[in-house]
């Protein structure tokens, strides 16, 4: 309980105010203590830093390193660049967790003055992209390697950047969500997550909104089945 309620003090416990963003997020742990991890670093009123990870596994190993990582980002997010940033996050889960302990984890960054969405992908399921205009769904592109699996993955992650339009909706997530189970031969998959959003899209008006009706949505499908796995989620809305 106590791990428990460390853990939580790590979250955020407010939204960061952005010029131009509407953002939402939200955990469920598996079990009271978890290995999602995610915050947002406002750098200045220009810039957010902010990310989303999945330690392998749930419970106190997994809340452990969780906890190691977020210190971590936020030790190094005045680093130069999101690729800087997250080498040298992996250069210390390397060398300071269990060989069969790993993080895959999505790090983001908006600026305000030239409107640009960027990211680096460790490893982790893909963004799903929400287009007002078109009201169509892309995802991200795949790659990266999982934190805390090799001590330089410098030359194996990538600075990428989506096009982010007014009304665009952005959502990342842990793999809880498309592997939640509805019983032992059923899961949520990603199909039905993408459709989920593509069909909140038009109708919603918030980042909080289309957060709460997919995370219900999940809840509907698995009913009383046992969560599995730790739920994380974050929304983001690009209003100006």
């Amino acid at each position: 309980k106590i791990a428990a309620t460390i853990q939580q003090q790590l979250l955020p416990k407010v939204m960061p105010q952005i010029k131009g963003l509407d953002l939402a997020s939200g955990v469920i742990p598996a079990e009271e203590i978890g290995g999602d991890v995610y915050d947002f670093l406002k750098l200045s009123d220009e810039k957010v830093l902010f990310y989303l990870g999945d330690v392998t596994g749930h419970g106190v190993p997994a809340g452990i390193v969780s906890s190691i990582a977020s210190a971590l980002f936020y030790g190094y997010s005045t680093e130069p660049s999101l690729e800087k940033i997250i080498v040298e996050v992996n250069r210390v889960l390397k060398a300071k967790t269990l060989t069969n302990m790993f993080m895959t984890l999505c790090l983001m960054q908006w600026d305000v003055v030239s409107s640009k969405f960027s990211y680096v992908n460790a490893g982790h399921d893909q963004i799903i992209h929400y287009k007002a205009k078109t009201k169509t769904i892309e995802l991200s592109l795949i790659g990266g390697i999982a934190l805390g699996m090799l001590p330089d993955i410098s030359k194996l992650i990538k600075l990428q950047e989506l096009n982010v339009e007014v009304g665009d909706y952005l959502v990342i997530y842990s793999d809880g969500i498309p592997e939640a189970w509805k019983n032992k031969d059923e899961m949520y998959g990603m199909e039905r997550l993408q459709n989920a959003i593509q069909n909140f899209g038009s109708d919603l008006m918030t980042s909080l909104a289309m957060k709460e009706a997919i995370l219900s949505d999940v809840k509907q499908f698995c009913g009383d089945y046992k969560q599995m796995d730790d739920i994380t989620i974050i929304v983001v809305k690009r209003t100006a």
